[in-house]
């Protein structure tokens, strides 16, 4: 690891404030395909500074970082300077991984904190990157009391908190010793045993370091209003900046995180929204921005990604609001705008910022490069470089893709390795390879294919989506969403990549992510069938089933029923007390496909009825169809037990009917501690 040279002062690694009165507004961007490609993106947009996350903040590993990445971002931050971004100062922010937790009780957890934070800082010392934004962690003790005043002192557990975070933290700054990056303790909503909602916590984080010149703070706006602070008037804006410098000093504040808040104050909530559609108001924003451009702070953005509904993107307008009322121009509410504006609606806003969360993966720093690269594995490729195929490969390609049209997929295989084998900077013939492998369903043999398309064009949509597909597939569901995330970044009224993004948001168990694609999927293909199918899901992992029924039925009017989607119907009607519409549903699945799971369906749905001989009935055609699909016997067992105890335990058949149902699902799965506990409780 290059460290800085003992001759560079501090000052001079972070670089100057901005001057008075320069607002620098930036956003939290994706770095899918190559970490430059968030400055050359923010550039585009019109930001004034970027932050990323350096590697998946969703895991511990630390990858590598490639020569040719840091070449290509050192050439980004070139471009930048040259074309936006003349001024000096800090321009790039990294976020570390939500998984440290430096106040952890458990000592091994906080090692593995500790460790992840110097990776973290040494990533941003190879790209120059001056703030690194972590969270102080959580004590996971007793919570403090909602009622608890800020400003008062922390409570026994929160204190024993505190001192192990500072703790951490010299061992963090002794391992980093020389390091440029300053680590930024960022303000939390205060949820469950989280600190740092407090200013008071990073006033005494501070106090038990021994290096206090290499933390500051950032501010986060939500997390402030949730934690309990005034940021809707102006003067409450500045009371909490002015209780942020009490508690660790004046100039303490580097970043401001403008993100207006769904949770009203005081609600602990943190969910972010879109600028002016939150509960924040505007002249609480405003006091922050004044303050950001007196002490040269930057201001990043970690509202949802999406557009409005003109097409813009949300960055871009909520970066000009922010802008427009530093100037003292626009609306003069301090409340909430119309909560319908943004083209996904405020019921996606912590759903889209998820999305956010989950894109980013590369870094970057300061607008100068480090005085000394870090030493790193080569990759092999010119950064950036696009190779356009010949008039001859132009024909092999073509005839290649023609093979693999009509299932040729060795001979297919076999022109597109020839192209690359002459020429391995084609990525039209490393997307035929993936497509060649993908077709066969040969998931880990197209994943580098792709990968190694998007490294050579950032621009190809077919090489982010193939990369999407094949990752979602092998069940690498973070780095599925990454490459999705990119390919709607260059085609985002492409309906199948949009439903591709619920379906992996459903697999991570994110609903609301996932309702927010496929909605958009819906409205740009009204007339696709997968995206009502997605959408119908979303919303019942989102408790919303009338909605779900309603698009589960039009799917039903697209295409023709499948025992999934009625399974899918059933479930969702039952979900919203339509019992009888359920049955009738389960009756025409039993006559699509008269299977022991099409006749547990129509048992379940009988029994929630109420008609529990009719439930029985169904549940013994199951066990006539397999009798070894153990659901079936339990719910013999279950309605045998029901018609027992009602005969006040004197209908022997009952019993025995229900003792003999029970064994035989035990026998084939005898790991059911329900079906244990009922034959416990009734000494069956």
């Amino acid at each position: 690891m290059a460290r800085i040279s003992k001759a560079t002062t501090h000052a001079e690694r972070v670089g100057s404030p901005a001057s008075g009165g320069d607002l620098r507004v930036g956003s939290h961007l994706s770095v899918a395909g190559g970490a430059f490609h968030a400055i050359d993106e923010a550039v585009s947009l019109g930001l004034d500074a970027v932050q990323v996350f350096t590697c998946n903040q969703r895991q511990w590993s630390v990858p590598a970082l490639m020569e040719d990445d840091l070449v290509a971002w050192r050439a980004a931050l070139e471009r930048a300077s040259k074309a936006a971004w003349h001024a000096g100062g800090p321009r790039t922010v990294s976020h570390n991984s939500y998984l440290v937790n430096l106040a952890s009780p458990d000592a091994d957890l906080r090692a593995k904190g500790v460790r992840r934070q110097v990776a973290e800082l040494e990533r941003c010392e190879a790209m120059a990157i001056p703030y690194c934004v972590f969270h102080p962690g959580a004590h996971l003790g007793a919570a403090a009391p909602r009622d608890k005043l800020l400003g008062s002192p922390p409570t026994r557990e929160e204190l024993r908190g505190l001192k192990r975070i500072g703790r951490s933290l010299d061992t963090i700054h002794r391992a980093t010793a020389g390091l440029g990056a300053v680590g930024l303790l960022e303000t939390t909503a205060g949820s469950g045993s989280t600190l740092g909602y407090d200013a008071v916590h990073l006033g005494i984080i501070r106090d038990c370091v021994k290096q206090p010149e290499r933390l500051a703070v950032c501010v986060d706006t939500c997390h402030m209003l949730a934690a309990g602070y005034d940021m809707v008037s102006a003067s409450g804006a500045t009371e909490a900046v002015a209780a942020v410098e009490a508690a660790c000093g004046a100039g303490a504040i580097r970043v401001i995180h403008a993100n207006d808040s769904v949770g009203a104050r005081g609600s602990r909530r943190d969910r972010h929204a879109h600028i002016g559609h939150g509960e924040c108001g505007r002249d609480g924003f405003t006091a922050m921005l004044k303050h950001a451009a007196a002490v040269g702070a930057l201001v990043i953005m970690e509202t949802p990604k999406e557009n409005d509904a003109k097409g813009r993107p949300m960055d871009v307008v909520n970066a000009g609001r922010l802008r427009r009322w530093f100037r003292g121009s626009g609306s003069s509410k301090t409340s909430r705008l119309a909560r319908s504006a943004p083209s996904l609606g405020s019921c996606a806003v912590a759903v889209a910022m998820a999305i956010l969360v989950l894109a980013g993966s590369g870094c970057r720093r300061g607008w100068n490069a480090p005085s000394k690269p870090m030493p790193v594995a080569k990759s092999g490729l010119a950064p950036g470089e696009v190779a356009q195929p010949n008039a001859q490969e132009q024909q092999k390609l073509d005839s290649a893709a023609s093979q693999l049209a009509g299932g040729n997929y060795d001979h297919a295989l076999a022109e597109f390795r020839s192209i690359l084998r002459d020429n391995p900077l084609i990525p039209q013939a490393w997307i035929g390879v993936g497509d060649t492998h993908s077709t066969q369903r040969q998931w880990r043999d197209a994943a580098p294919a792709y990968e190694r398309a998007t490294r050579l064009d950032s621009g190809s949509y077919d090489a982010f989506y193939g990369l999407g597909v094949s990752r979602h597939m092998l069940g690498q569901y973070v780095d599925a969403v990454r490459a999705y995330h990119r390919a709607l970044s260059l085609r985002p009224n492409d309906a199948t990549a949009n439903v591709s993004m619920a379906i992996v948001y459903l697999n991570i168990g994110e609903p609301r992510a996932a309702v927010a694609y496929a909605e958009r999927a819906v409205r740009i293909d009204p007339n696709s069938a997968s995206a009502r199918i997605n959408l119908g899901v979303a919303y019942e992992r989102c408790a919303r089933p009338r909605e779900a029924v309603d698009q589960y039925t039009v799917a039903l009017e697209l295409q023709e029923p499948t025992p999934r989607l009625l399974v899918n119907l059933i479930n969702a009607l039952i979900a919203d007390q339509r019992t009888v519409e359920a049955a009738a549903t389960a009756e025409d699945l039993v006559r699509l496909s008269p299977t022991a799971q099409s006749w547990e369906r129509l048992g379940w749905v009988r029994f929630q009825a109420g008609d529990f001989t009719g439930s029985q009935a169904a549940y013994r055609e199951g066990t006539l169809a397999d009798s070894r699909y153990f659901p079936c016997w339990n719910g013999i067992a279950i309605n045998a037990v029901n018609r027992w105890v009602q005969s006040q335990q004197q209908d022997a058949d009952a019993a025995n009917e229900a003792r003999n149902a029970i064994r035989r699902s035990l026998e084939i799965h005898p790991n059911q501690p329900k079906i244990v506990r009922l034959s416990t409780q009734y000494q069956l």
